[in-house]
């Protein structure tokens, strides 16, 4: 009887797929990292008494000062309690 053996490309395969799958959750991680801390900004800033307008131009600001800078483009959504 002969012994079955997985085909010689199927590690390769197996060694992409990982790499893939943990560079994608990885950027994930980095994302929403940076969403939440920009939330946190926006609120602090509002908590120092700025306006909905200024915490959020404050929190594009503070992207900026990223090490490196972040170059592309930043939406920002926000709103009051009195959903301004």
């Amino acid at each position: 009887m002969e012994k079955l053996r997985h085909p010689k490309g199927l590690i390769f395969l197996l060694m992409t797929e990982m790499w893939e799958r943990f560079s994608f959750y990885g950027i994930i991680t980095g994302e929403m990292t940076i969403r939440a801390g920009t939330a946190r900004s926006v609120v602090l800033y509002i908590k120092m008494g700025m306006t909905v307008e200024e915490a959020v131009y404050e929190a594009a600001k503070d992207f900026k000062a990223l090490k490196g800078g972040y170059l592309d483009e930043v939406t920002i959504h926000a709103i009051d309690k009195d959903v301004n």
